[in-house]
C-alpha cells in the first residue's frame, strides 16, 4: 500500500532541498501542500506534478566547478596591482585577495553544500583541509 502523505523530511529529501528552502516555498504557496494544525503534509503525486511543472532546476556541479574554474584562472592572472589600486579607490583596507577564496568556500558551507564538493572547487587533494567549514555549516 503507497503512503498518501509525506513529511516535510521526506519531500525535502525527494527533491533534494534544504527543509528551510521547502518551509520557504510552503509560506509562499509555490509547492502544493496540506496544513493541519502546525503539521505540513504533501501528496507525491501532486509534488510530482508540480515539478513537471515549474521545472526545478537541476545544477551539474561537475559542469559548474568547471565554470568556477575557469573564473579563478582568469583572476590568477589579473594583476595583483590593479587588485591592490582597486581596493584603495573603494577605500577598502585590510583585504587580501587570497580572503576572497575563505569567503568563497564559507558561503558554500552556509548555504550546506557538500564539503567534498568545496575541497574539489577549492583543489585540495586532503579532505582535511576543509574540517573547519564543518563549524560554519
Amino acid at each position: 500500500m503507497d503512503k498518501q502523505y509525506y513529511t516535510v523530511k521526506e519531500i525535502s529529501q525527494f527533491l533534494s532541498l534544504k527543509q528551510s528552502s521547502l518551509y520557504s516555498k510552503v509560506k509562499s504557496g509555490q509547492i502544493p501542500h496540506y496544513q493541519i494544525g502546525r503539521l505540513i503534509r504533501f501528496k507525491l503525486v501532486e509534488v510530482e506534478k508540480w515539478m513537471q511543472t515549474n521545472k526545478m532546476e537541476t545544477v551539474d556541479p561537475g559542469k559548474r566547478a568547471g565554470q568556477l574554474l575557469k573564473s579563478i584562472r582568469l583572476i590568477s592572472k589579473m594583476d595583483v596591482n590593479s587588485f591592490g589600486n582597486a581596493l584603495k579607490e573603494a577605500g577598502i583596507n585590510n583585504l587580501h585577495l587570497h580572503d576572497l577564496r575563505h569567503s568563497f568556500a564559507s558561503r558554500l558551507a552556509m548555504a550546506g553544500k557538500d564539503l567534498y564538493l568545496i575541497q574539489k572547487l577549492l583543489g585540495h587533494r586532503d579532505p582535511r583541509m576543509v574540517n573547519d567549514m564543518r563549524t560554519i555549516a
